[in-house]
């Protein structure tokens, strides 16, 4: 890509102004995050990554992204252990 225009061979990749910033987000200031969004947050996340791995949900996702979602969800906390940050971490996992 040359002065911000496609060239030829050139692959349009929309991501690729939304991950420009991404870097320059102050990760740190959880001033404007209230403990039960963030908790809300990692739910919703895990069942958009169980939407993902669902072909009749999401037909037209290419086998690459459902092999993502797995491998991501794979790992990802059970319910169970989401209710336990709660528990023992109200100030940044708080119940609403």
């Amino acid at each position: 890509m040359v002065n911000g225009q496609a060239g030829k061979g050139d692959k349009y990749r929309p991501m690729d102004k939304f991950a420009e910033g991404y870097d320059k987000i102050n990760w740190s200031d959880d001033k404007m995050t209230l403990p039960n969004e963030r908790y809300r947050s990692l739910t919703s996340a895990k069942v958009f990554l169980r939407e993902l791995l669902d072909p009749k949900e999401t037909p037209r996702v290419p086998k690459a992204i459902r092999m993502r979602a797995y491998a991501v969800l794979r790992h990802f906390p059970f319910d169970s252990e989401l209710e336990q940050l709660q528990e023992k971490l109200p100030k940044l996992f708080g119940k609403e």
